[in-house]
């Protein structure tokens, strides 16, 4: 691969982060015109390794960190970090030291980093996830499903994402605990309906996208799987 057309580092490969199809691709569409800033192509590629892994390890967290140093547009860059330390992907360790390499892009950052550690500014934070878990309590005694109508949600957890990420994918993913003792750790996708999509660009009270009846309509259950769908206004 001709990493220099579209100005990869030749890290890229060294650590397996570009796949030959997927620079293939890019070139191809660099090379019919539809977009000459090369930049975008690293960034998508940046994006597309966010979104691909659930979690990652101390190695990757590394790498991507080097990566985003060593590229030649330092803008993007940034971007592409910010995006990553706000996926909610990382552990606490993993956080705090990306957040040094991160806070090295400029003062902009500080204001990414007040809203991950000071998440009750955000419209999705402690007191929408207590809420969330009252009112899924309230309901469930009411469920069709005689299984599901016996369970207990014993939390629901929160972290920052940020408003492009929402907006952008219409819902986010986190944790709650529910089940006949409400200790079952289940992963929750919560989706965002427009009242909702409204109010998070805003940053203001979500509360009252929470539906407040016919659980069986907003809340979906694989107890197989360990996987809950929660739909809000």
């Amino acid at each position: 691969m001709d990493l220099a057309k579209l100005s990869y580092h030749p890290k890229w490969i060294e650590y397996k982060l570009l796949s030959k199809e997927m620079f293939e691709k890019q070139l191809n569409e660099l090379n019919k015109g539809e977009d000459t800033n090369t930049e975008h192509y690293r960034y998508r590629t940046f994006k597309s390794l966010i979104q691909n892994y659930p979690k990652f390890t101390d190695k990757q967290v590394n790498n991507f960190i080097k990566l985003v140093q060593l590229d030649p547009d330092q803008t993007m860059a940034g971007s592409a970090l910010s995006d990553f330390i706000q996926s909610g992907k990382l552990n606490p360790n993993q956080y705090l030291y990306t957040k040094q390499a991160f806070i090295e892009f400029g003062e902009w950052t500080k204001k990414v980093i007040d809203r991950i550690e000071n998440p009750n500014k955000e419209s999705f934070n402690k007191d929408f996830c207590e809420q969330l878990e009252v009112e899924i309590n309230k309901q469930l005694p009411q469920s069709t499903d005689m299984k599901l109508s016996k369970y207990w949600c014993g939390g629901i957890e929160h972290q920052y994402y940020s408003k492009k990420y929402v907006n952008d994918n219409k819902n986010l993913n986190t944790r709650m605990w529910i089940g006949n003792g409400g200790r079952t750790e289940y992963e929750t996708t919560i989706e965002f309906g427009k009242y909702a999509l409204r109010r998070h660009a805003r940053g203001t009270n979500m509360i009252d996208c929470i539906p407040t009846s016919n659980i069986d309509e907003w809340l979906e259950i694989d107890s197989n799987k360990k996987m809950i769908k929660i739909k809000l206004k």
